[in-house]
């Protein structure tokens, strides 16, 4: 199943079973690498939940723009940098939401945060096995339109999911 953007960038992306199977795998990989880390639980997910669902919308981006998905393990996960890298050496910064409908936001209110070049915002298909690809946006535009909220977890800049754009506007075309 592939519902395309413009640009026939598939916006609806199915994961099979051997890819949510490894995707789980990387996720637990992640998890125990950090063992005896300082561990929190965020939205009230655990730290595995967490990998879980940021892998899962990294490998859908992935997927849907031909590219691969970093697949090594490092106690500090990813240094707070971007999570892909398209072959023209842009960055993208992949938020994956656990609800539908929800911002594409930041951990803190500091635009510095937002070191990727483009964000893309993700959330849970209608199907269980679907990832909806709501999005994207520069950061350049980013930075200008964010604004701060507070969802109980301390201020974080965010834009809602009407301010994304397909994927094909940035990135013209599957890659």
């Amino acid at each position: 199943m592939c519902m395309m953007d413009r640009g026939d960038i598939p916006r609806i992306i199915e994961l099979s079973p051997e890819e949510r199977a490894g995707i789980a795998w990387l996720a637990r990989g992640r998890h125990e690498l950090k063992r005896g880390l300082p561990r929190g639980v965020w939205g009230g997910w655990t730290s595995l939940e967490t990998h879980t669902m940021g892998l899962t919308g990294e490998y859908a981006v992935a997927k849907a723009l031909g590219i691969g998905v970093d697949i090594s393990l490092s106690r500090r996960g990813d240094g707070h940098t971007w999570d892909l890298v398209l072959r023209d050496w842009r960055t993208i910064e992949v938020k994956y939401r656990a609800q539908r409908g929800w911002d594409f936001a930041l951990w803190t209110d500091q635009i510095e945060e937002f070191v990727a070049d483009v964000g893309v915002l993700c959330w849970p298909g209608v199907r269980e096995d679907t990832v909806e690809i709501v999005g994207c946006i520069s950061r350049q535009r980013f930075g200008k339109i964010a604004t701060i909220t507070d969802y109980g977890k301390g201020h974080r800049l965010a834009v809602g999911p009407e301010e994304m754009v397909p994927l094909g506007y940035m990135f013209g075309g599957k890659r």
